[in-house]
């Protein structure tokens, strides 16, 4: 009986003592569950911010393409602008040398047209001169005329008056 009964405590303590390591295997096996769960909660949250991580970078990704797309348009805009600022300023370029050209042109004609009326001033200031010397030896001659008929009435009265004083010659030799 006493083996028995040192059979039987011994099976009790083993079976508490396998009791208690299924508890503790239980409990072990328990918290291992949670930390299991701990860990794919963990894993859930890291995917969702994997996720959500993958679409910001696709979403950032896509606004740095648009905004790329965008520069490249502006630079294309800006490069077609210059262009057409590059030709203007050509055209621009070749006006203001035309007006140059122009201008030297009509300053050339205006230092002709100066030269031209410094001649035809000159030439009028001596046909001025021509004319106040001819009206000048035109007031001579009127004087002179004036004397010459003083002196042709003085003569034509000398005239008439020898006529008159000398007798008529009474028979002239024919």
């Amino acid at each position: 009986e006493m083996s028995l009964r040192g059979t039987a405590e011994g099976a009790v303590a083993e079976a508490e003592r396998a009791r208690g390591e299924r508890d503790r295997a239980t409990e072990r096996a328990e918290r291992l569950q949670k930390d299991l769960h701990a860990q794919e909660e963990l894993l859930r949250e890291e995917r969702l911010t994997s996720d959500a991580a993958r679409r910001s970078a696709a979403r950032e990704q896509s606004e740095a393409a648009e905004a790329r797309a965008l520069a490249e348009r502006q630079a294309e805009a800006i490069g077609n602008d210059l262009k057409v600022a590059r030709t203007q300023n050509q055209k621009l370029e070749a006006d203001l040398a035309e007006v140059h050209a122009t201008l030297r042109t009509l300053e050339s004609t205006a230092r002709q047209q100066k030269e031209e009326l410094a001649v035809r001033a000159d030439e009028a200031a001596r046909l001025r001169a021509d004319r106040i010397r001819l009206q000048e030896d035109v007031s001579a001659m009127d004087a002179a005329a004036q004397h010459m008929n003083v002196h042709l009435i003085t003569m034509q009265t000398s005239l008439a008056r020898a006529r008159t004083s000398i007798p008529p010659p009474a028979s002239l030799p024919l």
